[in-house]
């Protein structure tokens, strides 16, 4: 089989009917593919309309979140190739074609151009963890979280204990493909509208995926968190008993508790990054 399609859903009988309808219709008959519907205790109609087409439907008995409907997807694939998208209408079959049609590549992520639709209400917070994921990567990632993608099964399944529960599952995946520096190609694709309402919340996600972001750098580069802390408390400490010295006062116990401090964390960052290193070995 060339790929297993996973379509997560979460009160979507809106749209779920007619993105199947389109997406069965509409596939690359050139390829052997199964399609793999995972209801995440839906209160609506959507298992009952997803029943009624030719596709896997998994069912959860309660919510347990975006990430874990794509791991339970993932875990019940038996293509080599995932590809993951949205069940709320956005994606076009012309661009799930299009990223199916890539090859060679352990990532391929859906790339939203500027003419996708965009709501209002969410540019603001995804600039923001956008900027500040390119800041923890060190690199201009051009869409962090976008919900179609095409994933190595192998690859991805070595992470999934990594992978959250939540709507931060996306963001993870890319972070953690660049992180171990995989091969990822993006492809420009045009979003529409969704079709019914979200259930994301802005902060409370938005903040959620922050700290998933400092977990990543944590597990895969922790010096990156560890040494611009250390480099500030040397640099505070140092400046602060210049100052008390050059006055006369001597060395200051506040400046000396900052330079200790400074060392410690350098330390500490080193016997993580340490840690990490070898808790990578197995994944290689």
């Amino acid at each position: 089989m060339d790929v297993s399609i996973i379509i997560p859903a979460y009160n979507e009988e809106e749209a779920i009917g007619d993105f199947l309808t389109e997406l069965l219709n509409g596939l690359k008959t050139s390829l052997s593919w199964e399609v793999i519907v995972i209801n995440d205790g839906s209160k609506d109609r959507t298992s009952e309309i997803v029943e009624q087409y030719d596709v896997k439907l998994i069912n959860h008995r309660s919510n347990k979140g975006y990430g874990a409907a794509l791991k339970t997807g993932i875990r019940e694939s038996n293509a080599n190739k995932i590809l993951i998208c949205d069940s709320d209408g956005q994606h076009s079959i012309e661009d799930i074609n299009k990223v199916i049609s890539i090859k060679d590549s352990l990532m391929v992520i859906g790339e939203r151009g500027s003419d996708s639709h965009v709501q209002s209400n969410r540019v603001a917070g995804k600039t923001i963890l956008r900027l500040f994921a390119n800041f923890l990567m060190g690199e201009k990632i051009p869409d962090l979280n976008s919900g179609l993608r095409l994933i190595d099964r192998h690859t991805i399944k070595k992470y999934l204990h990594i992978l959250p529960d939540s709507f931060s599952a996306s963001t993870t995946m890319t972070m953690l493909f660049i992180k171990r520096q995989y091969d990822i190609k993006w492809v420009k694709i045009i979003t529409k509208e969704r079709i019914g309402s979200s259930s994301v919340r802005q902060i409370t996600h938005g903040m959620y995926t922050i700290l998933l972001m400092l977990r990543i750098l944590m597990l895969f580069n922790p010096l990156k968190i560890f040494m611009p802390m250390a480099v500030l408390f040397f640099i505070f400490g140092f400046s602060w008993g210049l100052y008390h010295l050059s006055d006369g006062g001597g060395l200051s116990i506040f400046s000396s508790i900052y330079l200790i401090l400074s060392v410690q964390l350098f330390l500490y960052g080193l016997i993580a990054d340490q840690i990490s290193m070898q808790r990578l070995e197995k994944y290689e």
